[in-house]
């Protein structure tokens, strides 16, 4: 369920929340004025059932809700992580092209490759596959051009960045023969 469509169930699950409540009130508020008049016969056992039946929908109601807010804020979660991610792709990325153009040694493809490689993006939203998509907002890198703090909470070591890299990106990580 996309992020609009869960905010109009959980809009729509309130107002009948509310409505519940409004019937609960009423019932409540009859219930009342029949016991202070105690002309009216009725089946107090009917009207307790009802009442009840109405609480439990009012109960049912309130669960939903809790649970379209969770849903909610969890995708609200995920997209302020998959941004995070994109930054630090888009930076190492950058980091990466900046090593390479430095680089001075022995003329190797493989140099050109990865320049190449760490040169192209496309301009979507599509994660993990080169090339890259183009990111940060501004608000996720600090103006010194290192990357806000807020950025990751989860921290890697370069050995499981290494082997995370290698098993997305195989052919890319395999030997290349070396030139000269």
């Amino acid at each position: 369920m996309d992020e609009d469509r869960i905010g109009l169930v959980l809009a729509r699950t309130s107002e009948l929340r509310s409505k519940i409540i409004n019937c609960i009130h009423k019932a409540s508020e009859k219930e009342v004025k029949e016991n202070d008049n105690k002309e009216f016969e009725a089946n107090p056992d009917a009207e307790n059932q009802e009442n009840e039946k109405l609480l439990n929908i009012r109960d049912a109601l309130e669960s939903l809700e809790a649970q379209l807010s969770s849903l909610q804020a969890l995708q609200q979660q995920q997209w302020y992580e998959k941004e995070a991610a994109l930054s630090e792709i888009e930076y190492s990325q950058k980091k990466l092209l900046k090593e390479l153009k430095e680089y001075e040694g022995t003329d190797l493809d493989v140099i050109h490759e990865a320049i190449s490689f760490a040169s192209e993006t496309e301009d979507n939203n599509d994660l993990l596959l080169p090339p890259y998509p183009s990111r940060p907002s501004h608000s996720l890198v600090a103006d010194n051009g290192y990357l806000s703090s807020f950025l990751s909470t989860r921290k890697f070591s370069s050995k499981q960045a290494n082997k995370q890299w290698a098993k997305r990106f195989p052919r890319v990580t395999q030997k290349c023969p070396r030139i000269g």
